[in-house]
Parts: C-alpha cells; sequence; structure tokens
C-alpha cells in the first residue's frame, strides 16, 4: 500500500512503522504507535506507547506501555506507566497514574468510557464500568462492572466492585456493601460529627443518637 501519510514525527525503532495514511501523528520511542496505519492525530510518547493503534485518532499518550492495546478507540488522554494498558476500543477516558485504569476494556458499547481516574493505581480493576471519577491513590481499586460512581480519596471505595451510581469522599472511606448502588458516603468510621459553619448546622454521635 502506497505511504501517502503526511505531518508525522516519528523518533525511534519501529515507531510509526505501519503507517500508511494516517496523518499528524508524533510517535516518539521504541515502538511507539507501531502498528498505526491509518489513525490520525495522535501522540505517543514512550516505549510501546499506543503501540497496536491502527485506525485510533485524538488520542495522547504518555508512559512507557501506556495505552498499549488501544486500536481504535478515540479522544483518551493517558499519562503513566501502563495505564490504560489493556483498553482497545473504549473511548473519551483520562487516566493518569500508575496503572491507572489498567484493565478496563469496554466491549459491551466501544463508544463508550468517559472514566477519570487520577492516581496511583486509581479505577486499576475497572473492566465494563463507565462515566466514573476515581481521583486518589487507589481510590476504586476493586471496581469491575459499577458505573456511575464518582469516588475521591486515598484508598476510598476500594470495597465496592460492582456497584453503581455511588458517590465516596474521604481517605478510606467505604460502601456499605461490596455490590450496593445509589449510595452517597462521606468519610470513614472515624467520622462523628458533620457540620456547615455558614449556617450553624451541625450533626454528631450523641450516644447513638444523632442531635442537631
Amino acid at each position: 500500500t502506497a505511504n501517502t501519510q503526511s505531518n508525522c514525527t516519528a523518533v525511534g525503532a519501529y515507531s510509526l512503522m505501519s503507517n500508511t495514511t494516517g496523518d499528524y501523528n508524533t510517535a516518539t520511542g521504541y515502538g511507539a504507535l507501531e502498528q498505526n496505519t491509518t489513525g490520525s492525530n495522535n501522540t505517543a510518547i514512550g516505549h510501546f506507547a499506543l503501540e497496536d493503534s491502527t485506525t485510533a485518532n485524538y488520542n495522547t499518550v504518555v508512559g512507557k506501555d501506556a495505552g498499549t492495546a488501544i486500536t481504535n478507540g478515540i479522544r483518551n488522554t493517558v499519562l503513566g506507566y501502563q495505564a490504560l494498558q489493556t483498553n482497545t476500543n473504549s473511548s473519551y477516558n483520562v487516566a493518569i497514574g500508575y496503572h491507572a485504569l489498567y484493565t478496563q476494556n469496554i466491549t459491551t458499547n466501544p463508544a463508550g468510557g468517559q472514566n477519570v481516574a487520577i492516581g496511583d493505581r486509581a479505577g486499576y480493576d475497572v473492566t465494563d464500568g463507565r462515566n466514573s471519577v476515581y481521583v486518589g491513590a487507589g481510590a476504586g481499586f476493586n471496581v469491575t462492572n459499577g458505573g456511575e460512581n464518582v469516588i475521591i480519596g486515598s484508598y476510598c471505595g476500594t470495597q465496592l466492585t460492582t456497584g453503581s451510581n455511588c458517590i465516596i469522599f474521604g481517605q478510606g472511606a467505604q460502601a456499605s456493601a461490596n455490590n450496593v448502588s445509589n449510595e452517597v458516603t462521606i468519610g470513614d468510621s472515624g467520622i462523628n460529627k458533620f457540620r456547615i459553619p455558614g449556617i450553624n448546622f451541625i450533626l454528631k454521635d450523641n450516644g447513638g443518637t444523632p442531635t442537631e
């Protein structure tokens, strides 16, 4: 096949090696964007970054083995060692941190995804879950198929696996069960007082009966 690509930059052995008509790609590092043929507007920096991409577009991937399995996913932003590594078709994800969204590979709706994971191993075990936010080291580490979750805090929500539409805030805060849905949790078991200073509102533990 004739190579008609334009405005591409490749630095490193095997980088952009298979490119034919993909335009505006930048590949830096051994094997970066190695399999890309027609995908365009991608930036891959790092050893084997975006290696398996063939028709993927508008992805920015930085880190060794980051986004390696992405083939035709679009508009993913990835930064970190092996972040979003096993993702193939899922799109619109942000994975920042070592092993962030490491196992994600949404197959039921390839156009889906829209997950944001920021932090060391944040959202590590997500497979089919979508439309979620994980912020903090290990946040939502064990969530697999649960979606529409907001989990913010170091090692927060690690108990949750398949629950959906949960909001969990605070370091070490956990859901009431691994499959619970539609629940809000603020803080861990050590929190015994809730206050809103601006309106002088306080709830606290008073021997088992909250008082205002």
